[in-house]
């Protein structure tokens, strides 16, 4: 698994798919190409009937090739969705379970990779290798075309231009590469502020919500200043490296132009192919603007692909210095629960799990005592046997759709009834179920646990030391 590359999520049958069509695509225009040289020829041959019969063909070619034209583009949608599935369920096999990495330090550095700036990496990425490959299949046919019915040294001219901007692209790939990497960041920085807008917003502080529209406008001027800088060194790389390769093509149109003169049907040919040679020209500026975008948008990918992999950077336990045994008590309603008070490290209290398969264990204690930590690491190492809530459980999704528009007592009753329907898990863990809820509510949701206990083991961190304090 972790020799997987995230390129690897480009290639599924869509993104083929839409490689075929845009195959087709190219070899229609190229066949235009050498069509309405063939009726140029057959015009100044005299041979009128055949010319006609070639134009003919030419007007069906453009009619026909926004056929395989819009079956690309649709595939290109779906190639673009199925990577970024494919994507996503990666990143959960690989994830999956790592209770750790949902702490706040950890998602507040990385959510916004996952939630926004993913989908448009894969947006863009699909996106830009299509134009390259469709860009550069156009240019190679048609160039082939023009060379093999007018001059074969339409391919050498050509080539020398092609040299010209694999030197200069090789030249400032790193360059783009960095500047690029900066408009990423200062965006997923952007996406990081936007996401605690609504609560900025709504709860209506006016020290709060102004430092925070004074972040925001910090966030939004450094992203737009990465992405006027990104532009503008593509741009002026693209522009000065693509006129030194025009003049050699220019150069070589001179030679050929000099050289048939006197050729009535060399220079009809000539003059018949130029819209097609400008739109070479065209496309070969493109290329080369697409391809330096592509040398950012794959050092994007890179980057994606450490967050892909973002579970490995951290070692079981690796949490455990959060945690203060000492400032915590640990109560168990069950037999032999002395053996409570030897618990005070990661390894013994799993030991302790291990030894019951019912009953109901609270633990206690001061804020960043680190029972929330505590009961991530549990349920890290118990895997799928387990199920953590966690105190902010408003992000997980239950079956219950009113779930959200619930008010918190109701809506902590329903995930308890859910929790109640799971049959495989054997291991509870509850990170301060009781915040924010009156004793009504504690009270019908402790007898529910108390059910709960009868046939699972239940580990709970509690924000009261009793009921009383809901009062």
């Amino acid at each position: 698994m972790k020799n997987f590359k995230i390129q690897a999520t480009l290639f599924n049958r869509p993104g083929i798919v839409c490689g075929i069509w845009a195959v087709i695509q190219q070899l229609i225009v190229a066949g235009s190409t050498y069509l309405i040289i063939e009726s140029i020829r057959q015009a100044t041959g005299d041979h009128y009937d055949k010319a006609v019969q070639y134009i003919g063909l030419f007007v069906l070619s453009l009619m026909v090739v926004y056929i395989p034209n819009t079956i690309s583009l649709i595939y290109l949608q779906k190639w673009r969705l199925e990577s970024f599935s494919q994507f996503v369920a990666v990143f959960v096999r690989f994830n999956k379970g790592k209770t750790t990495l949902s702490h706040g330090r950890t998602k507040t550095k990385y959510e916004s990779w996952l939630t926004n700036e993913s989908y448009q990496v894969y947006d863009e990425s699909t996106d830009l290798l299509f134009q390259v490959f469709s860009t550069l299949l156009n240019s190679v046919l048609n160039i082939a075309v023009i060379s093999l019915a007018i001059d074969k040294r339409i391919v050498l001219w050509y080539l020398i231009a092609g040299v010209i901007l694999l030197l200069s692209n090789r030249l400032f790939k790193s360059h783009i590469s960095k500047v690029s990497l900066f408009v990423q960041e200062s965006r997923k920085n952007l996406f990081n502020t936007l996401l605690s807008s609504w609560e900025n917003i709504f709860v209506g502080n006016s020290v709060n919500l102004s430092n925070w529209q004074g972040k925001f406008a910090n966030d939004l001027d450094l992203s737009q200043k990465s992405a006027v800088k990104y532009d503008l060194v593509r741009s002026l790389v693209s522009s000065i490296t693509v006129s030194l390769a025009l003049l050699i093509i220019a150069f070589g149109n001179g030679v050929y132009l000099f050289e048939n003169s006197k050729s009535v049907t060399g220079l009809a040919a000539l003059i018949a192919t130029l819209p097609r040679q400008v739109q070479i020209i065209q496309n070969i500026f493109a290329f080369f603007n697409i391809y330096l975008s592509w040398e950012g948008v794959r050092s994007r990918l890179v980057k994606l692909e450490e967050i892909l992999f973002l579970s490995a950077h951290q070692k079981f336990g690796e949490s455990e210095k959060y945690i203060s045994f000492d400032k915590m008590s640990i109560k168990g309603s069950f037999p032999n629960s002395n053996m409570l008070e030897s618990v005070d490290t990661l390894e013994s209290m799993q030991k302790m799990i291990d030894s019951y398969s019912t009953g109901r264990l609270t633990l206690r204690g001061e804020n960043g005592a680190g029972k929330s930590t505590l009961l991530s690491l549990l349920a890290e190492a118990s895997g799928s046997r387990s199920y953590f809530l966690p105190s902010r459980f408003v992000d997980l999704a239950f079956q219950n759709p009113n779930m959200v528009s619930s008010s918190d007592g109701n809506r902590v009753l329903d995930v308890f009834k859910e929790i109640e329907s799971i049959e495989k898990i054997t291991l509870l863990l509850l990170d301060e179920w009781d915040a924010n809820l009156d004793e009504k509510n504690i009270i019908a949701i402790d007898s529910i646990i108390d059910r709960l206990a009868s046939r699972m083991l239940v580990i709970e961190s509690r924000h009261r030391s009793s009921i009383s304090e809901a009062l």
